[in-house]
């Protein structure tokens, strides 16, 4: 078993985590991954990763004011995200 956070954000959890919150893959080009939340009609960017993990300031940054903004996410949700963590769902 490896010693990683659980719920440390990497790309692939940050990934899992918006389609669990209501948004949909809506396109995927060489090297970014757009999704869409039909709800709000917002809609997000990820860059893909070289290594596979790592998730870009830019992009954590840009997700959690578009979640903030359009009241997508919880503020405990959005802090848990500021605290570099998956949020669990309730």
């Amino acid at each position: 078993m490896s010693n990683e956070n659980q719920t440390e954000v990497t790309f692939d959890r940050l990934k899992n985590y918006l389609q669990r919150i209501g948004f949909n893959r809506s396109l995927a080009m060489e090297s970014t991954v757009a999704f869409h939340h039909d709800d709000s009609g917002v809609i997000v960017t990820l860059s893909v990763p070289e290594d596979g993990v790592s998730i870009r300031p830019a992009d954590l940054l840009s997700i959690l004011m578009r979640l903030e903004s359009n009241g997508i996410e919880t503020e405990d949700g959005i802090q848990k995200l500021r605290q570099g963590q998956i949020p669990i769902a309730a």
